[in-house]
């Protein structure tokens, strides 16, 4: 019988805010993962979070939101318009760095 090999597989974390409870009327304002960690085999190993990360603010898609909603996030909703990331790019992005490890320095604003 053959030996099957064991793909290691990687955790990540993945949080968003909202500045509306549904998608589509309201918008995704921010995008962040985290690798948390590799399971290979039997073995775990953490990662140090700030080390492998992908974070992105959002243009928002609409001209609707729910006060209360985008105060969780802290994000001032104005300079998310005029700075924030087009989100279909932010997620093009996030999907190119399967091959590619993200960086804290390069990723997080400034």
């Amino acid at each position: 019988m053959a030996v099957r090999s064991v793909r290691p597989s990687l955790y990540i974390s993945v949080d968003i805010e909202a500045d509306g409870p549904i998608p589509g009327p309201y918008s995704m304002i921010s995008f962040g993962a985290s690798v948390a960690g590799r399971q290979d085999g039997a073995s775990y190993t953490a990662t140090d979070p700030e080390q492998l990360t992908f974070y992105r603010e959002l243009r928002p898609i609409s001209e609707e939101f729910v006060p209360e909603a985008l105060a969780v996030s802290g994000l001032d909703r104005d300079r998310l318009v005029r700075e924030g990331a087009d989100p279909a790019v932010a997620m093009a992005g996030f999907r190119a760095t399967r091959t590619m490890p993200w960086t804290t320095r390069s990723n997080r604003p400034s």
